[in-house]
Parts: C-alpha cells; sequence; structure tokens
C-alpha cells in the first residue's frame, strides 16, 4: 500500500510541480513560494518531519486553475454561463465532499483577471497560488482529496476573453479648424488661453459647466479647445476628465455637430465605458452618436439587463490572497488599511505589492509618507526581481493636486488614468488632502478626494486601490475608523481593514500582525473571517506575518487566523490558570481572593464567576481566614500528596 510520501514522490516525477507540506491549508515552511520544492530529498525530509502533512502544489507556471467554491454559491454551471462550455481537464475534487473542486487548464498568457467570474468561482494563479492536491486529506472531514479527468485542457476563445482584463484605448476624433463663436464667458476662457494654460481651462470650464448642467456648451468647449492647439485625445480626456471629478455624466464626452457621420459609422470604446466595478458598461444598441445627442442623466433608471442575466456580476476579492487562497482585495474598487504607526500596514502593501511585480503585474505606488530607497530595499528583500520592479512599478511622491495645478501634472495624471494598473496604493492619506486643500476632519472634503482621485484611479485601471491612514490612540473610541471624518470610511467601495500589531516587527525579528476586516461592501470577505466582535463590529480577517530575523531578506505571507476559543475553551483556560496560581502563592500561604484577582489577567467577574465554580466542584478548598476573608488552597490529587499535582 503506497504511503502519501511515494504518491508525493511520484508526482513530482520529471517536470512535476513543486510542493509543500501543509496543515490545515497552512503553509508548514517559512517561504514557500521560493522554498516549495521538487526535488525529492527535500520532500522526504518535510513528510518525514510532517507525517500527517497535507501536501500542496504551487500552480505552475504553464497552468491556471478555477477554484469552485460551493460553499460561496460557485458551480460548473455558474462559471460555464460565463466562459462557456469547458473541456475536460485535469480536476482535484475537494475532500470536504460538497462538490467543491480545482480544474486545471493550460494558462492562455497574457494578462488575466478575475473580476468576470461569478461568485464563488476564483482564480489559482501561477507562482502566488497553491493548492492542497491528493492524497491530502481534508481538515475538516477527513476524506481523501481525488483526482478526476487527465491532461490540461486549452480553454476556449469564449473563456479567454472572459478572463481578459478590459481594454481602454482612447477615443480619436478629428481636427476642427474654424474658430468657436460663443458669446459664452467659458467659452471664451478657453479659446482665449495661451500654451501653458490651455488644459487647466479647459478642465476648469468643463467643470463649471458640469456642476450647473450647462451641458449645451461642451461641443463649444472642444471646439475652443482644438483651435488654441490641443490635440483631439487631449481635449476629449480633460472634459471627460471633468465629467468624472463632477460625476454628472455617465457617458463619454462625443462631439456631435458636424461630425455626426463621423460617430455614426463605428461605435468607438473609451475608457469611461468602465463602471466603478471595472467592468463593461452596458451601451445602447443606438450607439454612441445617440449618447452625445439625448445625454443620459444619473437620475435616469439604469437598464439592469446584464446584472439580471449574469452578464455583470458582483465583484470577487482576488488579491493580497491569503495561503488559502481567500482574497481581501477586489480589482477595481477602493480598500483602506488602517492602523497605528509602525503597526505595519504599509508593510502589507509592500508585501502584495512585491507579489504583484513577480507576476509581472503594473502596480502603481503613490507616497506620501515614505522614500523610494526604502520601499525599493524593501522590494529587494522580499526577493522582487530588479527588471520587475523597474519595468512593473509606476512609483511618485505627488505634491500637488493631480488636476487643478499645472498642465503637465493633469497630463501625467491622464497618464496615470489611462495605464493598467492591478494594484495601486496610496501610502499617507491625511498627507494626500492635503496636497488637494481638503480636511481630513470634513466629511465633504474627505467624499470629494475620494471620488476625484481615489475612485478614479480604480474605476479607470481597475486596480484594487489602497488607502494606508492612520487610527486614533484610543483603542476605546476608534472603533472601525481611520483618524478624521467618517466618510473615509463610508466612500469606500472595495473593504477596509484594521491592522494590529501582535509581535513587533524590525530587522532581526519576525513581526505577526493581526488583521480585522471593519467594511466589506460587496460583501465576500467577511464570510472568512472569525471571531466577530459586536461592540466595534470587527472580526479577524487574516495574520500577517513579516519575518525579518535574516537582516539580508524579508519573507511575507498572510495566513488565515486561528479561530479564537470558544466561550467553554475560554472558561477551561481561565479555570486553569486560576488553579495555577493558587497552587503557586499557597507555597507561601493560602491566598485571599484579592491575591488571586491581581495575579491572573482577565476581568474580575469572569474570574469571579470561575473560582465559584471551582469552589462548587470540589477543584479549590476555600476556608475562613483572619479579618473575614476567605483563603483559598488546591487540594491534591487523590492517591498523591502532591500539592503541585493538577486535578481533574
Amino acid at each position: 500500500m503506497s504511503t502519501m510520501l511515494d504518491e508525493v514522490l511520484e508526482l513530482v516525477q520529471g517536470d512535476g510541480p513543486r510542493v509543500l507540506p501543509c496543515k490545515d491549508k497552512r503553509s508548514l515552511i517559512k517561504d514557500w513560494p521560493n522554498k516549495a520544492s521538487n526535488d525529492p530529498d527535500q520532500i522526504r525530509q518535510w513528510f518525514t518531519q510532517y507525517p500527517d502533512a497535507q501536501v500542496a502544489a504551487v500552480v505552475p507556471d504553464h497552468v491556471l486553475i478555477f477554484d469552485i467554491d460551493i460553499r460561496n454559491g460557485g458551480s460548473q454551471e455558474t462559471l460555464e454561463a460565463v466562459t462557456g462550455p469547458l473541456p475536460d481537464s485535469l480536476t482535484t475534487i475537494s475532500g470536504r465532499g460538497d462538490g467543491g473542486k480545482h480544474v486545471w487548464v493550460k494558462h492562455p498568457g497574457g494578462e488575466i483577471s478575475a473580476r468576470n467570474l461569478p461568485r464563488g468561482v476564483d482564480l489559482r494563479k501561477p507562482g502566488v497560488h497553491y493548492v492542497i492536491i491528493p492524497p491530502s486529506l481534508h481538515n475538516e472531514t477527513g476524506k481523501p482529496y481525488q483526482w478526476a479527468g487527465s491532461g490540461l485542457a486549452e480553454l476556449p476563445a469564449q473563456a479567454v476573453d472572459a478572463l481578459r482584463p478590459p481594454a481602454k484605448p482612447s477615443v480619436p476624433l478629428p481636427a476642427v479648424t474654424a474658430r468657436p463663436s460663443s458669446s459664452h464667458g467659458l467659452v471664451r476662457a478657453v479659446a482665449e488661453a495661451v500654451e501653458g494654460q490651455r488644459n487647466q481651462k479647459l478642465y476648469w470650464a468643463a467643470c463649471r459647466a458640469f456642476d450647473h448642467g450647462d451641458t449645451d456648451i461642451i461641443q463649444e468647449l472642444f471646439e475652443a479647445a482644438l483651435h488654441v492647439g490641443l490635440t483631439d485625445s487631449e481635449a476629449s480626456s480633460t472634459i471627460d476628465s471633468a465629467r468624472r471629478t463632477e460625476r454628472q455624466q455617465p457617458e463619454p464626452f462625443v462631439p456631435s455637430g458636424q461630425f455626426d457621420h463621423f460617430y455614426k459609422s463605428a461605435e468607438i470604446p473609451h475608457l469611461s465605458e468602465v463602471t466603478r466595478s471595472g467592468s463593461p458598461a452596458p451601451k445602447s444598441d443606438a450607439g454612441l452618436s445617440e449618447a452625445a445627442e439625448s445625454p443620459q442623466t444619473t437620475w435616469q433608471p439604469l437598464d439592469l439587463t446584464a446584472y439580471v442575466d449574469g452578464t455583470l456580476k458582483p465583484a470577487q476579492p482576488s488579491l493580497m490572497t491569503r495561503a488559502d487562497g481567500v482574497g481581501l482585495l477586489y480589482e477595481g474598487l477602493v480598500h483602506s488599511l488602517n492602523g497605528e504607526s509602525e503597526s505595519g500596514k504599509s508593510m502589507l502593501a509592500i508585501g502584495e505589492t512585491s507579489i504583484q511585480l513577480k507576476a509581472g503585474h503594473r502596480v502603481l505606488f503613490l507616497d506620501y509618507e515614505s522614500d523610494p530607497a526604502t520601499v525599493v530595499d524593501r522590494l529587494l528583500k522580499m526577493g522582487t526581481p530588479k527588471s520587475n520592479i523597474t519595468e512593473y512599478l509606476h512609483y511618485a511622491q505627488p505634491e500637488v493636486d493631480p488636476v487643478t495645478s499645472t498642465v503637465h501634472e493633469l497630463q501625467q495624471w491622464q497618464q496615470i488614468l489611462s495605464t493598467k494598473y492591478t494594484l495601486a496604493v496610496i501610502d499617507g492619506v491625511t498627507e494626500a488632502l492635503g496636497t488637494s486643500n481638503a480636511s481630513s476632519m470634513d466629511n465633504d472634503e474627505v467624499a470629494h478626494w475620494i471620488r476625484k482621485v481615489p475612485r478614479a484611479i480604480a474605476d479607470n485601471t481597475g486596480a484594487a486601490t489602497v488607502l494606508i491612514d492612520h487610527v486614533t490612540k484610543s483603542r476605546d473610541t476608534r472603533g472601525r475608523f481611520a483618524i478624521g471624518a467618517q466618510s473615509k470610511l463610508s466612500s469606500l467601495s472595495g473593504a477596509a481593514y484594521m491592522v494590529e500589531p501582535l509581535e513587533p516587527l524590525g530587522v532581526g525579528m519576525e513581526g505577526r500582525l493581526q488583521i480585522k476586516v471593519a467594511k466589506d461592501r460587496p460583501g465576500s470577505v467577511r464570510p472568512h473571517s472569525v471571531g466577530w466582535d459586536k461592540t466595534d463590529r470587527l472580526a479577524i480577517i487574516a495574520e500577517g506575518v513579516i519575518d525579518s530575523t535574516d537582516p539580508a531578506q524579508i519573507i511575507y505571507r498572510l495566513e488565515a487566523p486561528t479561530p479564537p476559543p470558544t466561550p467553554a475553551d475560554a472558561d477551561a483556560e481561565l479555570k486553569t490558570k486560576i488553579i495555577n496560581s493558587i497552587r503557586a502563592l499557597q507555597k507561601i500561604a493560602p491566598p485571599s481572593w484579592a491575591k488571586i484577582r491581581a495575579d491572573v489577567s482577565g476581568r474580575n467577574e469572569d474570574k469571579k464567576d470561575a473560582l465559584n465554580e471551582l469552589i462548587a466542584e470540589g477543584k479549590v478548598i476555600a476556608t475562613p481566614g483572619p479579618r473575614n476573608s476567605t483563603l483559598h488552597t488546591v487540594p491534591p490529587v487523590p492517591g498523591t500528596s502532591s500539592h503541585n499535582a493538577v486535578p481533574d
């Protein structure tokens, strides 16, 4: 009969996957992305040391895995409603016994995204995820995982298309040579703008036009901008930026009048066709020219057909994944990591940045607090290749508002919004608000800034956008909130997390962080949390490890949280502490309640109840003492004379 070790060694023969030992789906080795192996000697050592471990395989470079989680509503049927029928392929059947499974297929190459996948279905990607494989036993049911099917199937074209991030090309427009004639002050301001002020004047004028509902002059503003030398794409992009800032028009700007024939010939995609969730927005059958003639307003009822028929689905968290594959960040939505100074919140963001850079994904890092030397040093110590940092990391230290300072800053901002990013980090929210002359205490100003900057990034680039922010010093009053206005929480479209250190971080140390979910607007993260506290409505979602015991490297990993003890477990633990305290104190003299209370941590009410129960159970003897006190002793276990024996 073959053993676990025999089956694992057979699996990794030749070009088999790299594997690692796990317990309860959590890695038993540090730095598993780099230390997982298919070396037989290393595998023998691991599974000799951990004979009851589960075996996990790191997703190979040429493989993509669909994770179908039945508990969260996933199924083969809902997956194929998006991808079309999938060919038979190698599959791992979960030992849970509920039909959950991992479907292994050939990686189609290029960038992929789980954005369009249905609820309960996620992707496991090469190098950044591992999956439990046979002959492992499920940690809850004790039943084995099983293989089904064989070979790696190629994905059909429909499935590949469903996994591609949405394209975001700009809108080409024809040139205009005639000078616009208008008595409107906003149009005159643009028509008379000199070089160096053209984009600013156009943006200012378009913002005010949208703000006052004077959309009839937008076409004239566009023509005035072309007259003073802006290109078609510059003018249309600036107008769209103003539209998004003021949130007045859900459709992109399209010139009308003499250009109608141009737009009736074809539908032209635009950045603004991406909704706040990052999914393509439904188009009208009449095309873009109809939208230009009869612009939709935000009060017009939406066409919900695409949502009802399943074309557009709720977002699923796919970034900042725990070792068991549960994600914390949603693509195309805005999140926050909040904590005290030196709580490790920035290290979490840098750790996820490293993971995305290693995978060849672009990351935007807007740093208002640190410096490039520190960030790059940490990325290098996390094993991020230098070439990936220089190619895929877009790092900036903004000192001004992106849209109201200079034309050059505005152009760079528009370049950012036209770039595809997987992750965007804004480190230092209070400082970022200051560059836009917004008060961190003013709800309206905070909400406006979040719409103008973080949401603009998430909406246009598709990035999971993360705000790094501070909390108040008082643990009793901070609750779920970052320091400042309540809008910092309410305006988020994704999830908010509180970060608290369990063990300190530093060179030569292994720091541990507890991450609690404070808000989960889409609702797919919180089901994986434990220990919900009704007083502050926080629940533990993950534990982060920042291992710097080797000064030359930093090992970052995110683990599933350890479930908190049940009330019965907590009660038993408290009783054990009381017995041990009495046993130690009675060597000098039987302790009173006051001495026990001072020696044992916890709520006095809980300690008193536990002591009374121990007295009732006969495990503690209470006798009258001097000055109306009560003295306590722990009797020896029957058959012994030792006062150090633990009673049953």
